[in-house]
């Protein structure tokens, strides 16, 4: 159930992100003719996190073998982490147009960050229009390394908690398992009986 709903989404909707990144790049990029010696580094950069991301990414029959019996989501935490570090560091490439619509956007993202960077971030973004370009795109790259890092701490807890709730279920299961083969499967039906009423009694009062 778990490599079925939840690994495969995972899996697909990774491989997705990093061609729109790719694609988003081709298309916001700052006169990509005219590229200087320094966005080509920065490219170049950003380009060897994809290919690392994909690289993490790509899973053969044995990754979905494992996967089915004991997925921890480590490959994708890593991968997601590779791809928004590659995201930050476009914002120095990006166009003028590009990077003033990220920051107008992120004003609306301000709520997925912690309390007190948010009260920070809201003060930073209120007049970002006197700003030069260099200064949009510093601010740009610093504001997505706290927004990543508030929204891959939060994946991380919830596939922690995911992985500790999978485990509780299989040890509970086993423990049924035992109980029904020492012949105690009234207690158990006794139990089952008791968890529907409980919550059922409680929808009545």
């Amino acid at each position: 159930m778990r490599t079925l709903f939840i690994a495969r989404p995972t899996y697909f909707w990774a491989q997705a992100q990093i061609n729109n990144v790719r694609i988003r790049l081709k298309i916001e990029q700052k006169a990509p003719e005219v590229t200087t010696q320094r966005e080509k580094v920065i490219l170049e950069e950003v380009n060897k996190l994809l290919n690392e991301a994909e690289t993490l990414i790509k899973w053969n029959k044995w990754n979905w073998l494992k996967a089915f019996f004991a997925w921890s989501s480590s490959r994708e935490l890593a991968t997601w982490s590779k791809i928004h570090e590659a995201e930050r560091h476009a914002a120095w490439i990006l166009s003028p147009a590009a990077v003033t619509a990220r920051l107008k956007r992120a004003v609306g993202e301000l709520s997925d960050l912690r309390k007190e960077k948010k009260e920070v971030w809201q003060d930073a973004l209120k007049d970002t229009r006197s700003w030069g370009l260099d200064q949009s795109q510093a601010t740009l790259n610093q504001f997505l390394a706290d927004l990543y890092d508030a929204r891959d701490s939060e994946f991380a807890i919830l596939a922690t908690l995911q992985n500790k709730v999978t485990w509780l279920i299989l040890i509970g299961l086993l423990f049924i398992f035992g109980l029904q083969c020492y012949g105690y499967g009234l207690v158990l039906m006794a139990g089952g009986i008791g968890g529907l009423a409980q919550p059922l009694a409680a929808c009545i009062n």
